[in-house]
């Protein structure tokens, strides 16, 4: 890795895409061999950093603080790219795009040229003055991949399951009562704009469809590419933590941080991890909560049956993920009840309407 980074002193834009977890180690590698700022018109480095994850940008400014000859562009990502099984290319998982930050006078001097040749990439962008809420709303965005890695399908088979959409939409409802305690209510709310066209609160709702409705919904908000699971079900076939425990662990502090009920994050945070070493240290985490979790000790005995397996990617059923968890929280019961009935009564207007148009007399085109 070092023998790589060392050809990064010849270049004049540098694009950070590592995992969160990562990013403090990247950059400080990044600090020791970028050159030092040696004219006061020299032409700067430009920074770009596209990570998934919250505060990636502020572990960046305070490693380079002082590193005049750098120019340091915020972003977010809202895709990912997985490797295809069949054929070992790397492609979109899902279509999405990038979120930039709006340029500030001192920035657009030198960053222009740095997004416009950003813009030769034809990738679709966002412009943006704060990143919070797209960051943040991505990860929330991202939580059926930790959903997909425990059953183990297809994300197309996944998302064809309205029970695996039921815990998706709860795990959404909390995230969303989270950061509404977070932001004091009006201040701003998590977007997933850059992962999908459909806003999360939307969402959560289309998601308590019935299955034969949310087909439509699917290929419109989740065109998934054909086969391929979650980023995370390739890290754990691989005996590896995965990012999407990290996004977790972000999410369900945002809940115990605020005191927020998050039951169904906790679950999963558990379910999650493989490793024997974390096993203790998330122990300690939970007993530390705030938050009641009576589906702990169950959690708790599943993953140690999955650290003693250690058989890769699990195939846990919706319902043994649901079980020893309360009740789905009311809006989300309501919802599934609401749509349920708004789409038995939606498809059978249109049948009406179709039946209706079928049996009206048609006249004659000629005058």
């Amino acid at each position: 890795m070092n023998c790589s980074v060392a050809t990064l002193a010849d270049c004049h834009v540098i694009i950070l895409c590592v995992n969160p977890t990562d990013t403090e180690r990247a950059v400080s590698l990044l600090k020791t061999t970028l050159p030092t700022p040696s004219k006061a018109h020299d032409q700067p480095i430009g920074i770009f950093t596209f990570q998934h994850g919250s505060s990636n940008f502020e572990k960046i400014e305070t490693v380079l603080k002082g590193r005049s000859n750098l120019l340091l562009i915020d972003g977010a990502v809202g895709f990912h790219v997985v490797r295809g099984r069949a054929d070992g290319v790397i492609r979109p998982l899902v279509p999405g795009q990038l979120v930039l930050e709006r340029l500030s006078k001192e920035k657009s001097v030198h960053g222009v040229n740095f997004v416009n040749l950003l813009s030769t990439t034809q990738l679709p962008m966002l412009f943006r003055k704060k990143l919070t809420p797209f960051t943040w709303g991505t990860m929330v965005h991202d939580c059926y991949f930790a959903i997909n890695a425990l059953t183990g399908d297809s994300l197309d088979s996944f998302l064809r399951s309205r029970k695996n959409r039921l815990i998706y939409a709860q795990m959404i409802r909390e995230c969303l009562q989270a950061f509404q305690v977070a932001a004091n209510y009006d201040k701003w709310a998590p977007s997933n704009a850059a992962s999908c066209p459909i806003e999360l609160p939307m969402l959560e709702l289309l998601l308590c469809l019935p299955d034969a409705l949310f087909v439509f919904v699917k290929y419109f908000a989740f065109p998934c590419a054909p086969g391929a699971g979650s980023p995370a079900q390739d890290v754990l076939q691989a005996r590896r933590s995965t990012n999407s425990l990290w996004t977790m662990q972000q999410l369900v502090g945002v809940g115990n941080k605020y005191n927020v009920r998050a039951l169904m994050l906790f679950k999963l945070l558990t379910l999650f991890d493989i490793r024997l070493t974390c096993l203790h240290s998330f122990t300690l985490y939970f007993s530390s909560l705030q938050i009641t979790m009576p589906a702990c000790v169950h959690v708790l005995k599943l993953l140690e049956v999955a650290v003693r397996e250690n058989n890769g990617v699990p195939s846990t059923p919706p319902s043994a993920i649901c079980a020893g968890i309360d009740a789905p929280f009311k809006s989300t019961a309501q919802l599934a009840r609401s749509t349920s009935l708004l789409g038995i009564g939606a498809l059978g207007l249109f049948l009406v309407l179709l039946l209706g148009s079928a049996l009206l007399p048609r006249e004659s085109g000629l005058v």
